[in-house]
């Protein structure tokens, strides 16, 4: 099922025109993170200036607001030119949010406009008309004194608003020194955290709402397919195990063999909220790590006379 935080994340070549009906087709009110605009108007700069002084988000354009049957009339090219240029030459910074272009393909020339504001790459506070735009439940305001003190502050450490990068993650080794997998691919990344959580533990039903997502996402059921590859029946899904604390939670996903302790398909998810000694923490990193150890379960298949095909 696609999200309002998964569309987000995915790389543009997967922002497809499914995945966008998925999401309307769910009827979700607009909120903190989701705009639906059937068309460019004025307005549209404000929730992009108000997007990037709060959480990020989606603006949908080329939506209807009501829910219905055909939410999806979209828009025509122009409205990227509008976009971009309006972000410029009204905001201060001038600053643009990354546009992905999802084409309606019924010959009428029209596309859905995704359009990702990435705070974590906008210089905060961005101002509009003088002052700083913020997102309230489903509407745009204008930050207070506090607030907007608050997105100086922020801008005064943070120089450069790129994306974080993900460390690289590093090949386990066994006791004879070998390596203890064949690769592990690392995929994640960072998102700012809002003042309110700022302090806050992770929360129970947060952490059982992710192991779950993890477990009905095409992240669990790539992973139940190369087991089913392997001919390996044992699972144990994404669950808790390992260092697990009030800002840092672990879920793992494992192959389990009868008799062995080998895991040839295994991947550990990772939600951390780091803190510097003495500060609040300002960011929240997610990885998934997907460690193979098939070349390892190919010899000892082979001399149980196993039928592995992968």
């Amino acid at each position: 099922m696609t999200t309002p935080a998964s569309l987000f994340a995915a790389s543009a070549a997967d922002v497809t025109l499914e995945r966008v009906r998925q999401l309307v087709g769910q009827n979700l009110p607009e909120g903190l993170t989701l705009e639906y605009k059937e068309a460019y108007d004025r307005s549209f700069v404000k929730s992009v200036a108000a997007m990037a002084n709060s959480y990020g988000g989606i603006i949908l354009v080329g939506v209807r607001d009501e829910a219905g049957a055909d939410r999806l009339v979209g828009v025509d090219e122009e409205a990227v030119l509008q976009i971009i240029n309006a972000c410029h030459d009204s905001l201060e910074p001038p600053w643009e949010p990354e546009v992905v272009v999802v084409p309606l393909g019924n010959g009428g020339g029209k596309s859905i406009l995704v359009v990702r504001v990435d705070p974590a790459c906008a210089p905060r506070p961005i101002l509009l008309a003088g002052s700083a735009p913020i997102r309230l439940q489903g509407r745009n305001a204008v930050a207070d004194r506090n607030r907007l003190a608050t997105l100086f502050a922020e801008g005064a450490v943070a120089t450069t608003r790129t994306r974080r990068v993900l460390q690289q993650p590093t090949l386990p080794i066994k006791t004879d020194g070998s390596a203890d997998a064949d690769f592990i691919l690392r995929s994640g990344y960072w998102l700012p955290v809002g003042e309110t959580a700022a302090w806050r533990p992770l929360p129970e039903s947060g952490v059982d709402g992710l192991r779950d997502a993890l477990n009905h996402s095409g992240v669990g059921r790539m992973l139940c397919w190369w087991a089913a590859r392997l001919h390996i029946s044992g699972l144990n899904l994404f669950d808790r195990q390992g260092l697990n604390r009030a800002r840092r939670a672990q879920l793992l996903w494992q192959t389990v063999l009868p008799e062995s302790d080998l895991h040839p398909v295994e991947a550990i998810a990772v939600l951390d909220l780091p803190e510097p000694h003495g500060s609040v923490a300002t960011w929240m990193s997610f990885t998934v790590d997907l460690i193979m150890r098939v070349s390892e379960y190919y010899e000892g298949a082979k001399a149980k006379g196993w039928p592995v095909t992968f």
